[in-house]
């Protein structure tokens, strides 16, 4: 079936633009960072469960998309009530409910990946807490938003039966309640959003800028130099991550706030179909935003996304007595040290392996 008006072809272009982002760049490269990040460790080794938590969201997202374009395609949303059939009706309600029930599960999972993947920095014994509280508040409300979808009417299949089978027997219940549930719901997730973001920030702050350079007296001017430019690069390097957490976790809140201001007319109208576009639309890009903001700390370590000056990055000098365990070097020659990288949390959690290719305190003629 053509799509008729503009307002159908809102909606699916968003929902492919969501799916093409998310399973032809965001997934592909998600997993060359984890092979990458692999160095030769065992599979077993590398921490999974982000992963396997962002996957069962990605698949969730998938399984509503598909519903989501059905009621597209095949049905009455983004129609007005008299530009529709009945059967066109009864596919879109029920992609809508059902689209509506897999909605905060998927939500739940997409916070619960961001937060273990917070946890693998060591944050605080309060900041541990806060996450914890977190995800407790936003599972609760996702639960009861579940099952306030679930059983708004009776039985729940008269929510879509009612437009194709006119002798079915069934009720819905108050029409403000699932509004104003949905509303409650989209404002813990806007706090849980920002509440995430900003622990993250403060987690990389406190274990990357924050830890002490250490420095012994016998250290000469070179390797001083040496160890303020290593310091200033990876402080650089965790200032950008930190903007880029607040800046993912801001939008994600955002998206939802403005999602807020579309909910009020979830009440079932004539013009239902028609007038919910925007709050399906919100909807469909909210969970995209937050996957994307779970995967691009994974993605921002790939080779593509460091730009390697050749002269900029290697710094002469006569000895090598101490390095910070957060830089991994190679020794180019008796006098070059190239920096490798800054970040001490390569693969997100497992320190980066030093190279120990370092030339030793000892002059060759004490060697002998």
């Amino acid at each position: 079936m053509p799509l008729a008006t503009d307002q159908k072809k809102k909606l699916f272009i968003v929902q492919v633009v969501c799916l093409v982002i998310l399973w032809v760049f965001v997934v592909p490269l998600r997993i060359w960072s984890r092979i990458l990040t692999k160095r030769g460790r065992s599979w077993k080794e590398l921490p999974w469960v982000e992963d396997a938590l962002m996957l069962q969201a990605l698949l969730l997202y998938t399984l509503m998309a598909g519903f989501a374009l059905q009621g597209i395609i095949d049905g009455g949303i983004g129609k007005h009530a008299s530009e529709m059939g009945a059967h066109e009706a009864y596919v879109a309600f029920r992609a809508w409910f059902i689209c509506e029930l897999i909605y905060g599960p998927l939500s739940a999972l997409v916070r619960t990946s961001i937060a273990v993947l917070i946890l693998r920095f060591s944050p605080s014994k309060t900041q541990r807490w806060i996450l914890y509280a977190c995800l407790g508040i936003v599972y609760t409300f996702t639960i009861v938003y579940f099952f306030i979808n679930l059983l708004q009417c009776s039985p729940p299949s008269y929510f879509w039966m009612q437009f194709e089978n006119f002798n079915m027997e069934g009720s819905c219940g108050n029409p403000h309640l699932l509004p104003n549930a949905a509303i409650a719901h989209s404002v813990i997730a806007a706090v849980s959003d920002l509440t995430i973001s900003v622990l993250s920030a403060c987690t990389i702050k406190k274990n990357l800028m924050d830890s002490p350079t250490i420095t012994t007296s016998d250290e000469k001017p070179q390797q001083n130099k040496m160890r303020t430019k290593l310091t200033e690069l990876r402080r650089n390097k965790t200032k950008m991550v930190i903007m880029l957490f607040l800046v993912l976790g801001g939008a994600a809140g955002g998206v939802m706030l403005v999602r807020i201001c579309y909910i009020r007319i979830l009440e079932i109208t004539p013009d239902f179909l028609y007038r919910t576009v925007d709050v399906a639309m919100w909807s469909l890009i909210e969970p995209c935003v937050g996957i994307l903001a779970g995967s691009l700390p994974y993605i921002r370590s790939l080779p593509i996304f460091h730009r390697r000056p050749r002269k900029a990055a290697t710094l002469r000098c006569t000895q090598v007595n101490y390095l910070p365990s957060a830089t991994e070097i190679m020794v180019k020659s008796d006098v070059e040290v190239d920096i490798r990288s800054a970040t001490p949390y390569d693969d997100l959690g497992t320190r980066a392996r030093i190279n120990e290719k370092l030339l030793d305190d000892t002059s060759p003629e004490e060697k002998r």
